[in-house]
């Protein structure tokens, strides 16, 4: 990290170690080093926050917190039917009933050549409830399934007893 940001950082109230402000921020950072050297929104100073951040003040940029993770709507579903996807080999669509009342509710997901559409039908589930719908090669994916990837394979996340769709994951 330059020598040079350090001193805009401190001089905004900020210091060297881990942070006991709960509102640092790249935003702060960005705003501190604006403020000091009027440094625009481009890609050598984005790249030098992010390393500020880290170096500075000891923090790990892919953390997230327990507010962000709370937006998160974890829920079990059920999968109803299965079908192939009509424009890509890896894919299937599953239709879910995630006890939230929405009729003909679908996801989009690789899991082709892991699972064969016996062994999903009827099997809970657990979805991103809130995700925004995507378009995946052409057709609308509105959730997402958990799933873990170990060597190749891929297993689907269920829970342990039986639950109704519906039920939030806490």
């Amino acid at each position: 990290m330059p020598q040079v940001f350090r001193p805009a950082v401190c001089s905004q109230g900020f210091s060297p170690g881990p942070p006991t402000n709960t509102h640092l921020t790249f935003v702060n950072v960005r705003v501190a080093l604006y403020n000091i050297y009027n440094i625009g929104a481009n890609s050598f100073f984005l790249d030098y926050s992010e390393r500020l951040l880290i170096e500075f003040f000891n923090m790990d940029t892919n953390l997230i917190t327990i507010d962000d993770f709370s937006r998160i709507d974890l829920r079990v579903a059920e999968i109803k039917s299965v079908e192939d996807h009509p424009n890509a080999n890896k894919l299937l669509i599953l239709k879910i009933d995630a006890g939230d009342g929405i009729k003909d509710r679908q996801l989009v997901a690789g899991l082709k050549g892991h699972y064969s559409p016996a062994e999903l039908i009827g099997k809970k589930i657990i979805i991103v409830n809130n995700l925004t719908p995507a378009v995946l090669r052409g057709v609308e994916s509105q959730g997402m399934l958990l799933a873990a990837q170990d060597a190749g394979r891929v297993v689907i996340l269920s829970p342990e007893k039986d639950v109704r769709p519906g039920a939030s994951i806490r």
